[in-house]
């Protein structure tokens, strides 16, 4: 996640919107990308990208020139940006960028927004439906008027004035991906979105998690003998059981026993659990690596 204190500032105090709040809509973001599994790392714009498959910029209000040069490469190469909507609007001196939004983002994207607009009720903007899928979650808060430049649309508005036009769209920008989107939804929408966004990257997450559960995976270093010993830590923060999946056989450290597919988590429960990584494997795992790098 960038996290641009920038951004966050000059929205504490020219808010687009009374009920946006860019710490609200980090914490969302990052809840729908911990909640498959993964490890998420927070980055500055100045930041390197280049260890990173995907890098998601919630409202990046203000942008420089170096930093839209830096997504620009990191695209290139083959990662996948996303950002939404009130993004590249002004520059480090709060003064509004004179070119079309998203600024210094929109070759990137493939998008010009043509204009906007600010829901003044919250939940009162219609739906966004994704194209494939069809799946349907509500228009919240603001809704940009897109026009595609290169991109494609991932989901549209439904309603009188907006169905059928861009709200999520995809770009291809040299061997990466960049991912628009005009408006902002439920914590549900942004556990679909990252879904498909991580589906695009080519990761599998190691779990599949529900309720208040949260789990992180860590790898050994590799032994002489070629394997890796991976461990998944899952642990119900609720006061209810949950439930997660895994796939495969794993076997849990605390109580020795095996499992696989959909386990149920009582409240407050926790597991380690153990999967061993053969030398074909591990040797996979670091020709891909090798490769990406």
């Amino acid at each position: 996640i960038m996290y641009s204190y920038d951004s966050a500032f000059a929205l504490s105090f020219q808010p687009q919107h009374n009920d946006l709040k860019y710490v609200d809509l980090v914490k969302d973001i990052h809840r729908a990308m911990a909640h498959t599994g993964l490890n998420v790392d927070f980055v500055s714009p100045e930041q390197d990208l280049s260890e990173y498959k995907v890098i998601v910029a919630p409202a990046l209000f203000v942008i420089e020139e170096k930093t839209a040069a830096s997504i620009k490469k990191f695209v290139e190469n083959g990662g996948i940006f996303v950002c939404t909507a009130r993004s590249g609007v002004k520059d480090v001196y709060n003064t509004v960028i004179p070119d079309q939004l998203p600024a210094r983002l929109g070759g990137v994207l493939g998008i010009t927004v043509t204009e906007y607009d600010p829901e003044m009720t919250r939940g009162d903007g219609g739906k966004i439906k994704f194209v494939k899928g069809g799946k349907k979650f509500p228009a919240m808060l603001w809704r940009d008027v897109i026009e595609l430049d290169g991109a494609q649309s991932a989901a549209v508005y439904e309603g009188k004035y907006y169905g059928g036009t861009p709200a999520i769209t995809i770009n291809k920008f040299g061997k990466g991906s960049a991912v628009y989107t005009g408006t902002f939804s439920t914590p549900e929408f942004y556990n679909a979105l990252m879904k498909k966004v991580f589906s695009l990257a080519g990761i599998k997450p190691p779990v599949e998690i529900t309720g208040e559960i949260e789990a992180v995976e860590r790898s050994s270093a590799k032994s002489s003998q070629g394997t890796q010993r991976r461990l998944l830590f899952v642990y119900n923060k609720g006061a209810a059981p949950a439930r997660f999946s895994v796939k495969g056989v794993r076997t849990d450290l605390l109580s020795g026993k095996k499992v696989s597919g959909k386990t149920i988590l009582p409240p407050f429960g926790v597991m380690i659990l153990k999967k061993i990584l053969r030398k074909k494997q591990v040797d996979k795992i670091y020709s891909i690596l090798y490769n990406y790098i």
